[in-house]
């Protein structure tokens, strides 16, 4: 059996590690070899108000320009101080990455366009 949390425990732990996410935190695309490719800038108040366990990210839409070529796998959120709090990996759709993009190899001044983001509690 694993551990579970009921419902108000995960939307207190969301909340939690969101706040730590407001005002200069970013969304940092890597390569396997942890080369940047790109970086989102996130809104001021970057998760909305978490609810069934997950809170989505504020102001989606948004577009990162490469500024290093590179095959993308994986992903930090990091705080205003840099320090990455949320860790993921990236792939393509239907391959179960925490964040799914269209394609994973960009070339410097491509734009990496990310439709939304949310953050879920692990059980």
């Amino acid at each position: 059996m694993s551990i579970a949390h009921d419902m108000l425990t995960k939307n207190l732990i969301v909340d939690t590690v969101c706040d730590l996410l407001d005002t200069g935190a970013t969304l940092v695309f890597k390569t396997a070899s942890e080369t940047i490719v790109g970086v989102i800038t996130l809104d001021a108040d970057s998760f909305a108000v978490a609810s069934n366990g997950e809170a989505l990210a504020n102001g989606f839409p948004k577009t990162a320009t490469v500024t290093t070529a590179g095959h993308v796998e994986k992903f930090e959120v990091r705080d205003a101080a840099s320090v990455p709090k949320i860790y993921g990996t990236v792939s393509l759709p239907g391959n179960a990455g925490d964040i799914e993009l269209a394609t994973l190899d960009y070339l410097v001044s491509e734009t990496i366009t990310l439709t939304k983001l949310n953050y879920r509690v692990p059980n």
